[in-house]
């Protein structure tokens, strides 16, 4: 018999012959070469692109540096909290006049002048600064410990004002003066913790910040800015990005193919079963201890200005898994912060990944392998007959949905970020199937795109 010509299609057929069914695995033609022009564009944008990722991690940013300044009136100065996120201040500057001192020390035998942790505490001196002073002698005597040392025991002037200071940066460490002269100096590079700032000073009438005054410089290193470099780099990266997917786009429209039918799941009793669910799940679930924890990491996000673990890690970045945290912080300002105005993200996210699933499985059962191996001969394969293969289509979507319920609904009702991880994990592979089954760049590359903000969404991400 005369050989025939291949179609383009890819056929499975018994080893008999007896029955025949056609499987479209890709469907494409061979066509001409797309430009060269094109194809050096988009290597150059995606090269360009990877040069821009990297510097941009290493661009300068403007650091904010407030600083705090206490008291309010130092002619009635007030105790007060202060709660300092790195604990310990980039910059102390201490100043209290003798006339301070004194009026310290008439409230009790042994009286603080100022202390930036609680003065009750056994560990006090190893910890801040505290300054004392004791009347149980004749004389005045003025003591200064800071973080374990004693920078100062001197007797204080019996006449006569005079000015004290305690100054010290992450540098040079704690120096003690007065009148500008040195009396004591700490370890270098060592500030004291600051919890609050306590005075036993009650009123110091016509007072000024010279007769008692702090200033702290705080370490607010994550509270950053852009620079104009940093700018132009984000901007240069987003444009190349660009350029690279509208290349791949233009690569893609070069090569001639078939034209495929684009067509979306069935409805399935498991898609009512799935919303249903998930819908009665976000109103009856119980909350858990993370989502206090994450979503005070979003409100807090508001008010500083980054995301920071705020119960932990004296607050530090989360840079740059920060995405997820900053949607939920723009969502509980709209929707506010009661338990089930937050699951509406999760609720949006848990039913995007079930469009996603359906989609991937429908596809799956379309255009996958439709053989099934014959026990009698291990080298001989047979087709699926229709019945069958009907039947796998209707109970696909079931397993599918069992599975999905299964493994969502304990761990993903919340305001935790693996619900955002799993949605795009799952585009990210239906992704893959779409690049592979069509030979599409730009399916592989949205695919790729997927996978990389799951990776800057949680820890989960690199799974």
């Amino acid at each position: 018999r005369p050989e025939t010509p291949t179609p383009p299609e890819m056929t499975a057929c018994s080893a008999m012959g007896s029955y025949v069914r056609t499987v479209t695995l890709v469907s494409f033609e061979v066509g001409g070469r797309p430009p060269r022009a094109l194809v050096l564009g988009t290597g150059l944008c995606a090269l360009l692109a990877v040069v821009f990722a990297v510097l941009l991690p290493l661009a300068p940013v403007f650091v904010n540096t407030p600083t705090v300044r206490w008291p309010v009136d130092p002619a009635r100065p007030a105790s007060t909290m202060l709660t300092v996120t790195a604990y310990r201040p980039a910059e102390l500057d201490v100043r209290f006049s003798c006339r301070a001192v004194r009026a310290a020390s008439e409230s009790d035998h042994i009286a603080t002048v100022v202390s930036t942790i609680n003065p009750v505490l056994p560990e006090a001196a190893d910890l801040g600064l505290v300054v004392r002073v004791n009347n149980l002698e004749k004389d005045l005597r003025l003591t200064v410990d800071a973080v374990g040392s004693r920078l100062l025991s001197a007797q204080v002037p019996t006449e006569g004002d005079c000015a004290y200071r305690v100054h010290g940066d992450s540098h040079e460490g704690l120096v003690v003066t007065r009148d500008g002269v040195e009396l004591g100096r700490g370890p270098s590079g060592v500030l004291p913790d600051v919890d609050m700032l306590v005075t036993s000073v009650g009123t110091l009438p016509d007072a000024t910040t010279a007769d008692l005054g702090v200033a702290l410089r705080l370490d607010d290193e994550f509270a950053t800015s852009p620079s104009g470099l940093k700018t132009v780099l984000t901007v240069l990266l987003v444009l190349a990005l660009a350029g690279v997917g509208v290349g791949l786009w233009q690569l893609d429209t070069a090569v001639p193919r078939v034209p495929v039918a684009r067509r979306w799941p069935r409805p399935h009793l498991a898609d009512g079963v799935v919303l249903i669910a998930t819908v009665v799940w976000m109103l009856l679930a119980p909350s858990t201890d993370d989502d206090g924890y994450y979503a005070a990491m979003a409100t807090n996000s508001r008010l500083t200005g980054y995301v920071g673990n705020y119960y932990q890690l004296y607050d530090q970045s989360f840079t740059p898994i920060t995405w997820f945290y900053q949607l939920l912080a723009w969502w509980q300002s709209i929707a506010g912060t009661t338990p089930v105005a937050q699951r509406m993200l999760a609720l949006a996210m848990g039913l995007a990944t079930w469009c996603a699933v359906r989609t991937f499985v429908s596809s799956a059962l379309r255009h996958g392998p439709q053989l099934a191996e014959n026990p009698a001969a291990s080298s001989v394969t047979e087709p699926l007959t229709p019945a069958y293969s009907r039947l796998v289509s209707q109970l696909a979507p079931g397993v599918a949905a069992v599975a999905f319920l299964t493994w969502w609904m304990p761990s993903d009702m919340g305001v935790r970020p693996e619900g955002a991880v799993a949605l795009l994990a799952v585009l990210a592979l239906l992704g893959v199937r779409l690049a592979l089954r069509r030979q599409r760049l730009l399916a592989a590359f949205g695919a790729s795109a997927a996978a990389g903000l799951a990776l800057a969404t949680h820890t989960t991400g690199f799974v």
